[in-house]
């Protein structure tokens, strides 16, 4: 579905199919947001990361790519927590879904000299970026693959190991994610 994988329960005959979540009682795992997030895995490599704008800390070992908004609360949330992070690299797909104003801002982020710089500005300061929107940019692409990806939210975030997530949470849950994702090379 554009939404991406769905996940339904059916008994044997698939006379009752039941639409929700399934969560383990003792263990208070989500099963089903579990299944969801196999069926939705991505092939890293797959990602168009050349068209990203990266930054590195530290070792970089720890790889996350996110569709961001830059008018998306959750998005600036999200990014200042990541930002207490070492050994992280970032890479933020502009994903201008909001409102027209997201897709200007994303395309003068693009055409900035210093797109990390420009982008950083926008999310945390509220800077506007200088430079005109008018370059060859690929933000129209970059909201494609985003709706095609089935993202209907923002922060939409892959790990390097292809599973996706949507939502800001909590750094350490976060922290948790990417350290299981991407081992200590």
């Amino acid at each position: 579905t554009p939404d991406g994988a769905q996940v339904y329960y059916v008994d044997s005959k698939a006379t009752v199919i039941v639409a929700g979540q399934a969560i383990d009682a003792k263990t208070g795992r989500n099963l089903t947001a579990e299944r969801h997030r196999e069926l939705s895995k991505v092939k890293w490599e797959s990602l168009p990361l050349r068209w990203a704008i990266t930054s590195k800390r530290g070792t970089g070992r720890r790889k996350i790519a996110i569709l961001s908004d830059p008018n998306c609360p959750y998005c600036k949330h999200f990014e200042e927590d990541l930002a207490k992070l070492d050994d992280i690299t970032v890479h933020i797909l502009p994903f201008a879904v909001i409102s027209p104003q997201s897709v200007r801002q994303a395309k003068s982020v693009w055409c900035s000299k210093d797109r990390v710089k420009a982008w950083n500005e926008l999310m945390f300061r509220r800077i506007e970026p200088q430079a005109a929107p008018d370059c060859d940019n690929r933000i129209d692409k970059l909201v494609a693959l985003g709706k095609r990806l089935g993202a209907n939210s923002t922060p939409t975030w892959f790990v390097e190991s292809g599973e996706r997530y949507s939502g800001a949470m909590p750094l350490d849950e976060v922290r948790q994610i990417l350290d299981r994702a991407s081992p200590k090379r």
